[in-house]
């Protein structure tokens, strides 16, 4: 393998783990992307990435390689949250972590909280569309806008954060016209 498992990694790309434990109907929720439920008579660990945790992530957790699901989640409930996140992000060979925050209220772990889970600095990525929002729920007028817009989003990265993304293309697709509205 070489140099590819010797190069530290970066997770230009990530968002908070969930701080709470899990039981087993939430964990499956939160091991895809999709807002349906998996088909009739069928479960989420019984899907690619299902298989692929039971293959991959249950050694971490000193299972058998494609253990039973019930036997995983077992497992996740005797180490607690904490620990079994704690373990699986120190495998990951992960030199730093930049931190996509705008999942709001969905009870993940900030930055400074995943850091300490990972055992790596953790530097957060402010997410423009959840700054727009919050300048819009505080009563900023369409005149007002603009300014107020700037003024959240300077103080939003001035903490340190590293970057700034956005999601326009996840909701309105890739076709933006470049020009300022």
């Amino acid at each position: 393998m070489g140099a590819s498992t010797e190069l530290p990694l970066v997770d230009h790309h990530c968002h908070g783990v969930v701080a709470a434990d899990l039981d087993d109907a939430a964990f499956e929720r939160w091991i895809t992307e999709s807002d349906r439920p998996p088909a009739p008579g069928t479960r989420n660990f019984e899907t690619p990435l299902g298989l692929a945790i039971r293959a991959w992530c249950a050694p971490l957790l000193d299972l058998e390689p494609g253990v039973e699901a019930a036997d995983y989640m077992e497992r996740r409930r005797q180490l607690g949250q904490a620990e079994t996140c704690r373990l699986l992000l120190a495998a990951c060979g992960l030199e730093r972590l930049l931190v996509d925050t705008g999942i709001a209220g969905a009870g993940l772990t900030d930055p400074d909280e995943l850091a300490a889970l990972a055992g790596v600095p953790a530097q957060e990525v402010v997410r423009i569309e959840l700054v727009a929002e919050e300048v819009a729920r505080a009563g900023a007028d369409a005149a007002g806008f603009p300014h107020a817009f700037a003024t959240a989003l300077e103080a939003a990265a001035a903490p340190g954060a590293v970057g700034l993304k956005t999601i326009a293309a996840y909701r309105h697709g890739l076709a933006l016209a470049p020009a300022p509205p």
